[in-house]
């Protein structure tokens, strides 16, 4: 069945709305009001990961983890998990991270670790993006990559956006840990990015954990 949505008027046609459902059901509606789907079928849908513990100290502002897209399609993050956790010695600060979108007119990612590279997680090859399911298209993502003591993500050129939120972790107690199940519709047009950086200093003992499931289109 359709529903038309009108203006003021009370005959520009808006938008047309497609409902469904059975007798005495919530009605299910398929499209949002400017007409894109609301479950829109994905070309693919992919995860990716990485932790690490601190074994020095961080600046403030420090890029800890990044990714770009590529290619022409969308990416759009269904869910994004961190895990904080601190086993230092107990200090009256906070472990705090922000969570920033770059544009498309960045330059490309530079230093750092490409997750599932040589020195990347588990020995996988390329970046460690792992398919939901068999047979799916590869994915857009052009680069991932996290800071290490050694090797440092160079951010220089790559314009970001305020923050979208801040994770923070209290250091007064060592054994501290936050987990966050973050299930924001956030999206990276093609060349866009995703860093996660240091809002304050990161000290040794810090330990962060990321993982993105996102689908393209």
């Amino acid at each position: 069945m359709s529903v038309q949505i009108l203006g003021a008027d009370g005959v520009t046609v808006l938008s047309v709305v497609n409902v469904g459902g059975s007798v005495g059901a919530a009605p299910v509606i398929d499209v949002r009001r400017d007409g894109s789907d609301v479950n829109p079928v994905y070309d693919g849908e992919f995860y990716i990961s990485f932790a690490q513990r601190f074994t020095a100290a961080f600046a403030a502002n420090a890029a800890l983890f990044a990714m770009r897209n590529g290619g022409t399609k969308t990416i759009k993050f269904f869910e994004q998990q961190f895990s904080m956790a601190f086993d230092g010695t107990g200090a009256a600060s906070e472990f705090n991270i922000a969570m920033m979108k770059t544009t498309s007119a960045s330059t490309t990612l530079a230093g750092g670790v490409a997750l599932g590279g040589a020195t990347g997680l588990l020995g996988a090859p390329a970046f460690a993006v792992v398919p939901e399911s068999v047979g799916a298209a590869a994915s857009t993502l052009a680069d991932a990559r996290y800071a290490t003591a050694a090797a440092a993500l160079t951010t220089a050129g790559i314009i970001t956006s305020s923050p979208i939120a801040n994770l923070s972790l209290p250091r007064s107690v060592s054994g501290q840990n936050l987990f966050i199940n973050w299930g924001r519709d956030l999206e990276l047009a093609p060349g866009e990015g995703f860093v996660i950086s240091l809002a304050a200093a990161g000290v040794i003992g810090d330990t962060l954990g990321f993982t993105a499931y996102w689908g393209e289109k």
